[in-house]
Formats: structure tokens, C-alpha cells, sequence
């Protein structure tokens, strides 16, 4: 015990001082943008160079692909092509 407690005492290294931090200057805020989607007007602040705020560019995102999918040509079930197949006449040569 004597032993540790001489090494405690004596043999502790100076205490350092903690570093000095620099204050940082506060981030940045956007501004506040008028979105340009429909609907009544409203205010968001952007991320980048964004137009629309979110739930405006969600609309926007939900109408492309409900377009891009109906322009998609009608699923045929498996069942119904193969039936079309066994169907169809075979050539023997």
C-alpha cells in the first residue's frame, strides 16, 4: 500500500493544461424560400437550390410515376401466356 500510494504522490505527472478551442462561428442558416408548388403559398428552408419543399416534391415524384406506369403496357399473368403458347401451333420440320 505504501509503495502505491509513494508512486501516486510523487510520480504523477504534471497536471496539463486542456487545449484551447477556437470559437467557431455559428453555421450558417438558409433563408426562408416561398415554395412554388400548388396550394396556398408556404415557406421552407432549403437544402440546395430546391424550388419545391418536401411534401411538394413527394406529389411531384408520386404524379411522374403514376404516368410512367400507366404508359406501361398491360401485364399478362404467366398462366395466361403460357396457355397462349401451348395453344399455338408447332412447326416440325
Amino acid at each position: 500500500m505504501g509503495f502505491l500510494r509513494h508512486r501516486l504522490v510523487q510520480k504523477l505527472p504534471e497536471a496539463v493544461p486542456p487545449p484551447t478551442v477556437e470559437a467557431r462561428p455559428a453555421p450558417r442558416v438558409a433563408e426562408l424560400v416561398v415554395c412554388e408548388g400548388p396550394g396556398d403559398d408556404h415557406v421552407f428552408r432549403p437544402v440546395g437550390d430546391e424550388t419545391h419543399c418536401g411534401p411538394c416534391r413527394g406529389e411531384g415524384a408520386r404524379a411522374y410515376w403514376a404516368a410512367a406506369y400507366a404508359e406501361q403496357p398491360a401485364h399478362t399473368p404467366w398462366r395466361d401466356r403460357v396457355a397462349a403458347l401451348a395453344a399455338s401451333p408447332t412447326e416440325t420440320t
